[in-house]
């Protein structure tokens, strides 16, 4: 059958080549961003508002101040400061998931101040990746997961994480490009790999900036930076949201 004149012709993704089954984790994740140039950049406080879970104001007040309460928030010359948190990350001679295990300390403080207790875990281990069904060698700098503890990241499956984290201890364009596409494939395996996800999040962190990411099977976003430091009760909201005792609204 000839295409009627005037039709709009297919344009072929690189999703749909044999380079994104490519055992070269980098030559598949390039398919991804070649097919999604950009990525929106919508403002922080609508996107939270939009696609995490709704927190009662007086919880995330007596989180806040329980955490400043503990000392875990300080303040140097009135502002405010993660105690866990290196002041300038890319002055610390360390692998970046060592510097960045202040996120793990960070997100258990936080489910220690709260009344109810969740089974949702962080893990920083760039070393490894989680195991998968499908091939994959994509090893996220952390994330967040379903289930017991664990000490290294290929004891947890990908259908358990639900929450991707990318670190660079300093900012910059490359490194910005460079998180941008590890997050992105992140996301998308994570809504490939679970025909019942209906959106997944993440986070990218350049130094002390941090962008908050959402996926979906529709859209993929990002959100406006905000400072882990000045903008902590961010962060407080963000982690919250994911603490949830009930695991089922990831999945359904």
């Amino acid at each position: 059958m000839t295409r009627a004149a005037g039709g709009t012709p297919t344009r072929t993704k690189h999703t749909q080549s044999p380079k994104y089954r490519s055992p070269h984790v980098d030559n598949a994740r390039s398919t991804l961003t070649n097919d999604i140039p950009e990525v929106p950049e919508v403002k922080l406080l609508p996107l939270m508002n939009a696609v995490l879970i709704d927190i009662p104001l007086d919880q995330l007040n007596s989180v806040c101040d329980k955490l400043i309460s503990d000392g875990h928030i300080i303040y140097i010359n009135k502002n405010p400061k993660w105690r866990c948190l290196p002041r300038n990350p890319s002055t610390v001679k360390k692998p970046e998931t060592e510097v960045f295990k202040f996120i793990v300390i960070i997100i258990n403080l936080i489910d220690a101040s709260c009344s109810e207790q969740s089974d949702v875990n962080c893990l920083a281990d760039g070393d490894r990746g989680p195991t998968s069904f499908r091939h994959d060698r994509s090893r996220p700098d952390g994330f967040f997961y379903l289930g017991e503890q664990q000490k290294r990241s290929n004891l947890v499956m990908w259908l358990y994480v639900f929450f991707t984290l990318e670190f660079k201890k300093a900012g910059g364009k490359d490194n910005q490009i460079d998180n941008r596409a590890k997050m992105m494939w992140s996301l998308h395996h994570m809504m490939r790999n679970d025909a019942r996800r209906r959106f997944v999040h993440g986070m990218t962190c350049e130094n002390t900036k941090a962008r908050l990411w959402y996926h979906d099977r529709c859209d993929i976003v990002a959100s406006e930076e905000f400072d882990l430091n000045k903008d902590w009760k961010h962060l407080v909201r963000i982690v919250l949201s994911y603490l949830d005792p009930s695991p089922v609204v990831w999945f359904m």
